[in-house]
């Protein structure tokens, strides 16, 4: 084996520190990129995630117990009966042949509307107008309809009977057969579906950030390959951009892509390789949401873009994120009794609600 001449030797030796240092450099500027690369991204999921928590806690968490307050409430006022509309002509007929009994039968339904249901269609309303900017895309319409309907009930209750001290007079005898009718007693017909509506929409999207607010915290804590990104929802047909497209924040595992719309393993090429669970919404799969909570019932009549956004950097898997993640879900704490007593239901509501007092 010949060996380097001695004039070499130094040149030999510059050589082999200048490989090392090179070497170590190339080494740390990889390293540097790589933990620059995840904490980057777990910065952006740390902001998605406060802004989920936000959602939760200050618009749809209270929303939530709100209407199933109010859900309550309704079933609680009218008895045995299913409807409003029963009620109220059940009520007519009672009073037709007996004024005393008819007008207390009406009396209830009022007092559970005025001092419960309406209170806390305001509650809601409050909570809607401050905590509007956290809604996705635009103004749900679903908030616009039932905005609507309260100021309606505005109208409605300034012109029932009340005392002196503005309270409801509840032992008047009703004179008058249109004092039965429905839009003196809460709305008309159409309103009514307004609530339905606006039960759905709110459950379902509060769950949906329930479940978003966990993938979350599972991939700062654990990393993964996962999409994270935007569904916007619009009809089919629609063009992009218009009023009719709704947008919601999206966190889904890394996978297989299919399209979730016609239910089958057809790959959507124009995105990232992604997996939408195929869904079967009668048997309850909340695998994956479209913001809305589990999939639309009305699924067949929309149509589902997936589109990556900012936040979106895949990271190796098994990679451990630094610090403690807070969980605040925005749960409701708990739910009204099925009895009640006109002394105590105001308390029971509260601790549904737990909006705080002002």
């Amino acid at each position: 084996m010949a060996t380097p001449s001695p004039e070499l030797m130094p040149l030999w030796a510059g050589l082999a520190v200048c490989g090392s240092v090179l070497i170590a450099t190339v080494a740390a500027v990889v390293t540097y990129c790589h933990f620059r690369h995840q904490s980057r991204r777990d910065q952006r999921l740390r902001a998605r995630l406060d802004r989920v928590n936000q959602q939760l806690t200050k618009l749809w968490g209270p929303l939530y117990g709100n209407r199933l307050a109010n859900h309550k409430a309704y079933a609680q006022a009218l008895g045995t009966h299913s409807t409003l509309d029963s009620y109220l002509n059940d009520s007519l007929q009672v009073w037709q042949m007996d004024r005393h009994t008819g007008s207390m039968m009406l009396s209830r339904w009022r007092t559970f509307l005025f001092y419960v249901m309406y209170p806390l269609d305001l509650k809601a309303e409050e909570i809607i107008r401050n905590h509007i900017h956290l809604c996705e895309g635009h103004f749900p319409q679903g908030f616009a309809d039932f905005l609507f309907h309260t100021n309606y009930l505005r109208i409605v209750l300034s012109h029932w009977q009340l005392r002196k001290d503005g309270t409801l007079d509840t032992e008047i005898e009703y004179a008058q057969e249109d004092d039965f009718y429905r839009e003196n007693n809460g709305g008309f017909t159409f309103h009514y579906p307004i609530f339905d509506q606006l039960d759905a929409f709110v459950k379902d999207t509060y769950e949906s950030l329930l479940m978003h607010q966990q993938v979350l915290m599972a991939a700062l804590k654990e990393g993964d390959n996962g999409f994270v990104g935007t569904v916007r929802v619009n009809p089919l047909g629609a063009d992009r951009g218009t009023e009719a497209t709704e947008a919601y924040p999206m966190y889904v595992p890394q996978g297989q892509a299919v399209n979730p719309t016609k239910g089958d393993n057809e790959v959507i090429e124009a995105y990232p390789p992604i997996y939408v669970p195929v869904l079967d919404p009668a048997k309850g799969d909340k695998r994956a949401t479209n913001g809305h909570g589990s999939v639309r019932r009305d699924i067949e009549d929309r149509a589902l873009t997936l589109e990556p956004d900012e936040a979106y950097e895949p990271v190796e898997p098994g990679r451990k994120s630094s610090g403690n993640d807070d969980d605040i879900s925005g749960k409701p704490e708990g739910d009204i009794q099925d009895t009640y007593t006109p002394q105590d239901i105001h308390q029971e509501l509260q601790s549904v609600v737990y909006v705080p007092n002002n």
